[in-house]
């Protein structure tokens, strides 16, 4: 058996699901917090920019803050415009 493609050597091809031909996929195989490392950060941000919109299942044991903490190393947060914080 071969050795996967890796994404940035972190995420499988094989943990990337294309949803249409050229926007939207879904990434397996990854426990979202804000501790992951920087290639995985980088792996993430690299399919965001070439799929658009990515989608994560069973992130169930992300609270608000935890997931505040994984948007925060994407990039800067910005405040909805017609919400409070």
């Amino acid at each position: 058996m071969s050795n996967p493609v890796l994404v940035n050597q972190t995420i499988p091809d094989s943990d990337v699901v294309p949803l249409t031909s050229r926007v939207g996929a879904e990434i397996r195989g990854v426990r979202l917090g804000g501790d992951l490392s920087d290639a995985a950060i980088a792996a993430i941000n690299q399919l965001l920019l070439k799929r658009k919109v990515i989608f994560f299942r069973g992130q169930e044991h992300l609270d608000d803050a935890e997931q505040e903490l994984f948007a925060r190393r994407l990039g800067d947060l910005v405040p909805h415009p017609t919400q409070g914080p």
